[in-house]
């Protein structure tokens, strides 16, 4: 069986304003956790969001999200989310995410999959990894060439 390593972990907790009317976390609101966590991930290896954002010339924006929700979340909550690597291309990337309770048993809350793009802000076009100057998505690439995957 082939195991794939673990990319990222990142753990909070649910907190009041992340639940609906009946008490529990909608999906968007789950997918909002998820989003955290790979944004955690960009700044452990020195890309974080606001100046990937910031500089400007290329960026990595999430084209397709998917979630299976296995049991509710509710107010106060632990969780952890477990980022893995999917794919990788020369142009793309895709993660998969566990969320799971973060206590003794850890079981398993949601699955799903992120499919990422890089794309020239000039020429909103998908581009290579290193295209149009981008120093922060070149260390991406670099970072995913020389990491065992």
């Amino acid at each position: 069986m082939d195991v794939t390593p673990i990319l990222h972990t990142w753990s909070t907790s649910v907190r009041f304003q992340d639940v609906d009317a009946y008490g529990l976390v909608s999906v968007p609101t789950l997918l909002g956790h998820v989003h955290d966590a790979y944004a955690d991930w960009l700044a452990t290896i020195g890309m974080p969001l606001p100046e990937l954002l910031a500089r400007g010339d290329v960026i990595l924006p999430l084209v397709h999200a998917e979630t299976d929700v296995q049991s509710p979340l509710r107010f106060g909550d632990a969780i952890r989310v477990v980022l893995e690597v999917a794919s990788t291309k020369e142009r793309s990337f895709a993660l998969t995410h566990r969320v799971l309770r973060n206590d003794a048993v850890g079981s398993l809350v949601a699955r799903g999959a992120t499919h990422h793009v890089s794309v020239s802000t000039a020429t909103r076009k998908w581009v290579p990894g290193g295209q149009a100057g981008a120093r922060r998505s070149e260390t991406f690439f670099r970072w995913r060439r020389t990491t065992a995957w």
